[in-house]
């Protein structure tokens, strides 16, 4: 559960569902933007008010995330508003108006190093704001969606990349 000051982590009971207090994490000033892996092995989150992004690992002993990394404007992250994981838990991409960052995620100490990035300009009319990031259940395709218009990108599954393919 992420809300403007805190992301809290909780466990749900299988049977009732009722939710059991873990952790929280209040060294996210103002948060804007959150991605969990499908599994929740990785969680995201985006900092508006002090402009960094934050990547934390979930840990199976106990179920709470700990800080793998924390990446500033130096790190080529500006403002980013979208953030999602790849469903493989390999890739992170990160929207921020200007471009999409990929980011590799280090199977084992879970930090993101950068990968590629795709230049979002006027070729790409229409989504100077998106609102959404997505990908695809099968991992294939990415689709960035502002305005009244949806972009769709080829994903290569083992590099990350996009392709762009339509608007």
């Amino acid at each position: 559960y992420a809300s403007n000051w805190s992301l809290t982590v909780c466990s749900f009971d299988s049977l009732t569902g009722i939710p059991t207090y873990k952790s929280k994490i209040t060294d996210i000033k103002d948060i804007n933007s959150i991605a969990a892996s499908d599994s929740f092995v990785y969680v995201s989150a985006y900092g508006y008010n002090d402009t960094a992004l934050y990547v934390y690992k979930r840990t199976d002993e106990t179920d709470n995330l700990i800080p793998v990394q924390k990446l500033l404007p130096s790190d080529g992250i500006f403002s980013p508003t979208k953030l999602v994981l790849s469903h493989d838990n390999h890739f992170l991409y990160v929207y921020d108006s200007i471009k999409i960052s990929i980011f590799n995620i280090d199977s084992l100490s879970g930090k993101i190093s950068l990968e590629d990035k795709v230049i979002i300009n006027n070729y790409f009319s229409g989504i100077w704001n998106a609102t959404k990031i997505l990908i695809s259940k099968d991992n294939r395709y990415s689709y960035l969606a502002g305005g009244n218009t949806i972009s769709v990108f080829s994903r290569d599954t083992s590099t990350g990349k996009l392709t762009f393919i339509q608007l």
